[in-house]
């Protein structure tokens, strides 16, 4: 199956995170995966590297692989889609997080671990195997304001102020006797 590349799809060229399958720990080849900007939405994919059979489970059987994170007070889960074995590499899985602005929001630490479950049809755990926590990503400060209405708005409203004060001054003139 040929698939065509449109230009809106997150293209992960930096270095791979990578799964330890006996400390569970999560690294990175290199220190470049360590910076996103806060307010950043799915505009950075993190990629992963998994051992595809640990302990002798074949994880590329699990049918839920799940990012859980933490950004200050923000805590979310996102839905891994695109887990593959690696090419010519018969023992590696390859997948990937694409980031929504949810954990970029916080400056601070971002922390991530992945999950990989085997759910039945009754929604019913029968596998479970997890990473430890990364805590090695830093959302940096962004100049971009968060008090939309107050900055973004503030022509509009003050066009409406004068278009209101205009209309007022109009209509208590008409009431007013006139003096000529």
């Amino acid at each position: 199956m040929s698939q065509t590349y449109t230009g809106l799809e997150i293209v992960d060229g930096d270095y791979y995170f990578v799964v330890d399958p006996l400390t569970r720990s999560i690294t990175s080849k290199q220190p470049q995966k360590n910076v996103l900007i806060q307010h950043d939405h799915n505009s950075e994919r993190f990629t992963f590297e998994i051992p595809r059979f640990i302990e002798g489970r074949d994880l590329s059987m699990c049918n839920t692989v799940r990012v859980y994170y933490r950004n200050g007070r923000n805590t979310g889960v996102y839905t891994v889609d695109d887990v593959i074995q690696m090419p010519y590499v018969n023992d590696t899985l390859k997948c990937s997080w694409l980031i929504s602005s949810n954990a970029t929001s916080i400056v601070g630490s971002l922390s991530f671990m992945l999950k990989f479950s085997q759910v039945n049809e009754n929604n019913e755990v029968e596998y479970a195997w997890s990473t430890k926590t990364y805590d090695g990503v830093q959302i940096i400060e962004s100049i971009e304001s968060t008090d939309i209405a107050g900055s973004e708005y503030l022509d509009v409203i003050e066009q409406m102020k004068t278009q209101i004060i205009d209309e007022l001054t109009a209509y208590i003139d008409s009431k007013l006797p006139s003096t000529t």
